[in-house]
């Protein structure tokens, strides 16, 4: 009888001799024998280790004990270590991993253990070492798969090793493979765009060493190529009896044809359920459902990397629309007809009543309670509807919705809905997926364990508003995503014109700058050119070569003329900045593109820019440019922008006035221009148009990044997992950046901005961010009219952010054709519970019951915690009347938790709202449920009364300084 060994060995022999007539050396279904170690590394932050869906695991049903590596032997390179939490990590690793995972504690132990598998991870390294210098990633690769081939051979000499490569969704050409030299150059680099493609070449190299290799621990060692759900075996002792009858070169040809064949190989898409459907006669131009552009995207990626052909893509189209036949889960009709927001439902009258008028009730507003029209509406007539567009709403990300139900149950304790949902990725294994929600009254009150609770309403900003002079959010219910101008002294032309305009002043040889003033004056809420609010924003004014320069906004209306001021500021971007001498008629403005003029009945006569204008010595000054923070890295938006759509195809949007200089050729530049020095070529564009300086300056985030790459591969989207390691942010952050395109936008943001007549693309709210931030006009932190009240829509949040979740773990699996898209049952239910919202309803006291409908919130999934909770934040502005009442806890969360009026101006389901009008909106649109039941509630004393006294009587305020409170 065969051991475990000797069995291995004869399966492999019997499949490497179809090698002969290039058949792959293939199996779907793979159980490690005995005596098995596994060396594994991960380059998928935060992931510290192995996972169970790791395709040698993935059928395992023995203990799993882990032994994190910590130290390389270094070969390439002089790495530094930085501090880095291990303990904290390895806890992390083993909180999150299934009950098989446990602490190789003891090493020799674990070596001696039969039905253990031993995986020697070296998962932790990369985030212990820091390399630096031009060959800092090669360096960084290298060192990782040496440690991991020699820690294959001294494990091979007590077990059966195990060592594993995946098959890259673009194979490299087999001339690159045998032209590159081992060292490889660092120009040859750029030409080995993913990690996977390295690691080949890594095998590829080590053949020409492996007859150094002792046989007997070669004959242990099996390296496993693995693409989608199929893997090919290949035993190290093996190839050394090739390389005794052949030379290196057909060795490497032959196992470059393995290579091949698992590359050509289709992917798991739900065979049967694309047999079952008949192929569409062509591919429909138009396909009416959510993220059909995403789902586009997906299919044709999988298409150019040779993954899917042109059948299998006409009959995913056809699978596509398969919810359309879907029967919806209540009612008649199907999914598709279910999930479409009806209009009029939507929308909220705040002046319809909602009991009948009582006599002698002198307010009619006492009648109105939009609050539980609010309420009471959406539970009834839109909950379950938005539940289920959530489900639909993952298609654009190539997750295919083939059947969903509800059912509702209930016990003593609970009363819920069951859903099921039957997933088919394009790329990945079938799946249904099991969820339960609470069953929300009409009232907005549910039941669990025995317990009512209720979901307080929440604050939350709309899809895309700017929430500071340099900051833009997006919403949805994927997350929230800040765009910012870059802070660094590098890049921030405001630190740079005023650290200028300071030292002049205190220079005594330098008279350019004199009379300096400095001011903490707030910037006015209007579009003014950026160098006005740069200089604004801590410069009051100077003296300057004979003119009076005026930065501070409240000195300029007083200073100047009312209509000269209205008219230079209707010409566009303009603004008065200062006088020749002392004549406040003989003015200068400035531009957009931070040039002065003078100006004199509407002509205007350019100067100079103002900081040549101030010192010709001094140049332009740095060029700001717009970045994005995810996973707490600080990305240039021009990367993420022209990943989506190619650098050329990028450019041809923005502004014309963009040239390329080859290296060594005249550059011919204005003042007005700046230059991004790539590999080979210059980018030499204009830096008045403020959105493409924004973008286009981004390259310039790491001169030394940018000038190792040819400008001819940004237009390639497999090039840019060596533009991320060149910029030092990662290759992974490659994959949430797509998950980003293809379901940032939720169904209900969607209609959000739909309505807005806002962007309907994540690449386009992108786009529009950086538009904002051209200037530092802002609406206040806290501005009403810039969000929005989200009541139990926030279920199907809840749902649709565990959907992206799930699929986030889909794609990072290690092969993700094996992978399937899976929630825990109770997942979305335990997030609901654990939401800070959530309160218990107070049954006794009906007064206090019919204040607690008008809760509202920043706390919870999606919001504010405590600690971003400032004195700022919590403040009640004018733009708070006719929305947020007076009422609000003396405690630590004052301003934080306040409460709604009863006829709060809420126009739609939405939760977005009007302006209050006075004199048509009566005092049930401003004063909280308790408020109401006050005789002369108005007429206290309490400062905080008065303070809401002078709101309510005061005249409205018209100035440009925003909400004051």
């Amino acid at each position: 009888m065969l051991n475990a060994k000797q069995f291995i060995l004869k399966y492999v022999i019997r499949k490497l001799e179809q090698m002969k007539t290039k058949a792959p050396v293939l199996t779907t279904e793979l159980q490690l024998p005995i005596y098995s170690s596994i060396v594994y590394s991960s380059d998928v932050p935060p992931e510290y280790g192995i996972r169970k869906t790791h395709p040698l695991l993935i059928n395992n049903k023995y203990p799993i004990r882990v032994h994190h590596i910590t130290e390389l032997d270094i070969v390439q390179g002089k790495p530094r270590t930085v501090p880095f939490n291990i303990s904290k990590a390895v806890q992390q690793y083993f909180k999150s991993r299934p009950s098989l995972f446990t602490k190789a504690r003891n090493y020799e132990r674990v070596l001696k253990e039969a039905r253990a598998i031993l995986v020697n991870d070296y998962s932790l390294v990369q985030h212990i070492y820091r390399y630096q210098g031009r060959y800092a990633q090669w360096d960084a690769f290298a060192n990782i798969m040496h440690n991991l081939w020699q820690n294959a051979l001294n494990t091979a000499g007590s077990r059966e090793c195990f060592l594993d490569f995946r098959i890259p969704d673009v194979l490299p050409k087999y001339n690159l493979f045998r032209n590159t030299p081992d060292p490889m150059p660092l120009e040859r680099l750029k030409r080995w765009e993913d990690v996977d493609s390295l690691a080949l070449k890594f095998v590829w190299d080590r053949l020409a060493e492996l007859e150094k290799v002792d046989p007997e621990k070669a004959s242990s060692v099996y390296l496993v190529f693995t693409q989608a759900n199929h893997i090919s075996i290949v035993n190290l002792g093996l190839m050394q009896k090739w390389l005794e009858k052949k030379e290196v070169g057909l060795v490497r040809r032959e196992l470059y044809a393995l290579w091949t064949n698992l590359y050509q190989l289709k992917t798991d898409v739900d065979t049967q359920a694309l047999e079952a459907v008949e192929p569409a006669e062509k591919e429909p131009s138009v396909i009416s459902t959510i993220g059909a552009l995403s789902l586009n995207k997906n299919i044709q990626r999988m298409v150019e990397t040779g993954r899917l052909s042109a059948a299998e893509q006409k009959r995913l189209w056809r699978l596509s629309e398969k919810y359309k036949s879907i029967p919806a889960p209540e009612g008649e009709g199907t999914l598709s007809d279910y999930i479409k927001a009806d209009s009029e439902v939507m929308a909220i009258d705040h002046k319809a009543d909602v009991i009948v008028k009582p006599l002698g009730l002198v307010d009619e507003s006492m009648t109105r309670s939009t609050v539980n029209t609010f309420t009471e509406t959406y539970v009834r007539k839109q909950l379950h509807k938005d539940v289920a567009a959530a489900v639909v709403g993952i298609q654009g990300s190539g997750i295919l919705v083939q059947d969903y139900k509800v059912k509702k149950k209930s016990d003593p304790l609970n009363d819920y809905t069951e859903h099921t949902v039957k997933l088919v990725p394009i790329n990945g294994r079938e799946s249904t997926v099991h969820f339960k929600l609470p069953v929300v009254q009409p009232n907005g009150t549910f039941k669990v364990n025995g317990t009512v609770y209720r979901l307080d309403a929440q604050r939350s900003d709309l899809p895309i508003r700017k929430t500071a002079s340099d900051r833009v959010a997006l919403t949805s219910y994927y997350g929230k995503l800040f765009i910012e101008r870059s802070p660094n002294m590098a890049s921030n032309y405001g630190r740079w014109i005023v650290n200028k305009l300071t030292k002049a002043s205190m220079d005594s040889e330098d008279n350019s700058v004199s009379n300096i003033r400095y001011t903490t004056s707030a910037l006015p809420k209007k579009s003014l050119p950026r160098a006005y609010t740069a200089i604004g924003k801590n410069v009051a004014g100077f003296t300057s070569h004979g003119y009076t320069f005026i930065f501070d906004y409240k000195q300029h209306l007083e200073l100047y003329d009312a209509k000269l001021i209205e008219a230079v500021e209707s010409e566009g971007t303009l603004a008065i900045c200062g006088h020749k001498g002392k004549d406040t008629n003989a003015i200068i403005v400035i531009d957009e593109a931070d040039t002065l003029h003078t100006y004199d009945k509407g002509k205007l006569t350019p100067i100079a820019p103002i900081s040549l204008f101030i010192n010709k010595d001094w140049g332009m000054g740095p060029v700001e440019y717009t970045r994005a923070g995810i996973f707490g890295k600080k990305v240039p938006l021009i990367l993420i922008l022209s990943y989506y759509y190619g650098l050329e195809s990028l450019l041809s949007r923005l502004d014309q006035n963009i040239r390329w200089v080859p290296s060594g050729g005249q550059l011919n530049m204005t003042d007005y221009e700046d230059r991004i020095r790539f590999k080979g070529e210059s980018l030499i564009y204009d830096r008045r148009n403020r959105e493409t300086a924004l973008l286009l300056s981004g390259f310039n985030a790491s001169r030394t990044a940018v000038a190792t790459i040819d400008p001819a591969s940004l237009n390639r989207k497999e090039a840019y997992g060596y533009i991320f390691d060149q910029y030092k942010y990662g290759r992974y952050l490659i994959k949430e950046i797509d998950l980003m395109e293809d379901l940032f936008i939720d169904p209900i943001t969607l209609e959000i901005l739909t309505d807005r007549g806002e962007p309907t693309s994540f690449d386009g709210l992108l786009e529009m961010a950086n538009t904002l931030l051209k200037d530092d006009n802002y609406s206040d932190e806290m501005d009403t009219r810039q969000m929005r009240i989200r009541g139990y829509e926030r279920f199907s949040g809840f749902v649709y952010k565990a959907m992206v979740s799930a699929i986030r773990d889909h794609r990072n699996s290690e092969v993700q054709g094996r992978s399937a898209v899976q929630i825990p049952k109770t997942a979305i239910w335990q997030d609901i519970l654990k939401d800070q919202s959530k309160t218990t309803v107070e049954e006794s006291n009906p007064i206090h019951n019919l204040k607690e409908k008008t809760a509202l919130t920043f706390t919870g999934e999606g919001g504010r915690s405590n600690q971003t909770m400032v004195a700022s934040s919590r403040l009640f502005t004018r733009n708070d009347m006719g929305i947020i009442s007076e009422a609000t806890p003396d405690s630590g969360k004052v301003g934080i938790r306040t409460h709604l009026t009863p006829a709060a101006k809420i126009k739609s389901l939405r939760g977005i709202t009007e302006p209050y009008v006075k004199g048509e909106d009566g005092m049930s649109s401003l004063l909280s449920v308790p408020g109401l039941f006050i005789p002369g509630a108005t007429m206290q004393d309490p400062k905080r009364v008065n303070d809401y006294k002078y709101l309510l009587y005061s005249p409205p305020y018209t100035g440009v300084y925003g909400n004051d409170v």
